[in-house]
C-alpha cells in the first residue's frame, strides 16, 4: 500500500471517529435538553390543571355556602316543592349544574331538579373509612 493511501485511510478513520464521538455528544446533549423541556412542560401543565381544579372546588364551595344560607333550603317549614323550585332557580342562574338534589342525612332525596328518584334512599357507598363525624351524622336525620 502506498503511503498516500495509508494517510488517507488514517485521516478517514480519525475523521470517522471524530464524527461518531461528536454525534454521540450532540445526541446526549439533545436528550438532556429534551428531557428537561418535557419535565418543565409537564410541571406547567400539572400546575395549571391543579389551579383549575382548585378554582372549581372553591367555586363549588362558594355555591354550597350560598345554598346553605338560603332561607328556603335551611328552613324546615318549606315543602319539597318549594325547595325544588329554589334549586331550579339556582340551576338556571348558574348553568354549570346538570342537576341539583337535596338529601336528608339518611340519604333520602327530598328534592331534585331533574325529578328523578325523589323520596328514595340513595345507596350507601362504603369506602372503608368512617369518621366519628360521619357516624354521628348517620344517627341523626332531618325530616322535612
Amino acid at each position: 500500500m502506498k503511503f498516500l493511501t495509508k494517510l488517507i485511510a488514517l485521516y478517514s478513520v480519525i475523521f470517522g471517529l471524530c464524527v461518531v464521538i461528536l454525534t454521540y455528544i450532540v445526541y446526549l446533549s439533545n436528550l438532556r435538553i429534551l428531557e428537561k423541556h418535557i419535565k418543565t412542560e409537564l410541571e406547567v401543565q400539572a400546575f395549571h390543571t391543579m389551579d383549575k381544579i382548585d378554582r372549581m372546588l372553591f367555586e363549588r364551595y362558594a355555591d354550597i355556602k350560598v345554598l346553605a344560607a338560603d332561607p328556603v333550603i335551611t328552613s324546615r317549614s318549606h315543602t319539597p316543592k318549594q325547595i325544588e323550585e329554589r334549586l331550579r332557580a339556582y340551576q338556571r342562574e348558574y348553568k354549570i349544574y346538570a342537576s341539583l338534589s337535596f338529601f336528608t342525612l339518611d340519604r333520602v332525596r327530598i328534592a331534585d331538579t331533574s325529578g328523578r328518584q325523589v323520596s328514595k334512599q340513595r345507596a350507601f357507598v362504603n369506602t372503608g373509612k368512617t369518621s366519628p363525624r360521619a357516624k354521628s351524622l348517620s344517627l341523626t336525620s332531618i325530616n322535612p
